[in-house]
């Protein structure tokens, strides 16, 4: 069955695309940033480096955890708020690991974070294939596919000039 595309003006589709771009590049980039500093971040939170590994496993394991909910609760109830909570969650725990003082701390926000990653499975991509039509959508959906694959790369350059001091580029975290 085809789905019918809603209709939105191209400025305001336009914007949608953005946002989900942005958010989507934010969360799976998140995994990968932070790794050129987890060696300072153990080293300032007087954790030993054995505990690098849970940081980003949590963050995984935080992306898996809520897909299995949202996806059917953003069915009944609508998408935008469930991306709405999806995206201030992840910034919360964003500002608030700039202030942690351990490493327990650390992980637990950094498995709110990879929530962040679950709301992006579970939410934007439905909503992509309500806005669009079919084929319109699977080329969406193609090119924010290419945002992941490049956040591996991109993740731990972008650390690595955050805390290494590349000029015009600075990071709270490092």
């Amino acid at each position: 069955m085809q789905n019918q595309p809603i209709i939105f003006s191209s400025t305001r589709l336009a914007g949608f695309c953005l946002a989900i771009a942005v958010f989507e590049l934010l969360t799976y980039m998140a995994s990968d940033l932070v790794m050129p500093a987890m060696l300072m971040v153990t080293r300032d939170l007087d954790a030993s480096a054995d505990q690098i590994p849970y940081a980003f496993n949590l963050y995984l394991l935080g992306g898996i955890l809520l897909p299995w909910l949202i996806g059917p609760l953003s069915d009944r109830h609508g998408r935008r708020p469930f991306m709405l909570v999806g995206c201030a969650g992840f910034v919360l725990a964003c500002a608030a690991i700039t202030q942690v003082t351990s490493m327990q701390g650390f992980n637990g926000l950094r498995l709110i974070q990879g929530m962040g990653l679950g709301f992006v499975i579970a939410v934007s991509y439905p909503a992509i294939q309500e806005v669009f039509c079919e084929s319109t959508a699977v080329k969406v959906m193609a090119l924010l596919g290419n945002l992941a694959l490049l956040s591996p790369l991109l993740g731990p350059l972008a650390g690595g000039c955050c805390c290494n001091g590349c000029p015009g580029v600075s990071c709270s975290c490092c």
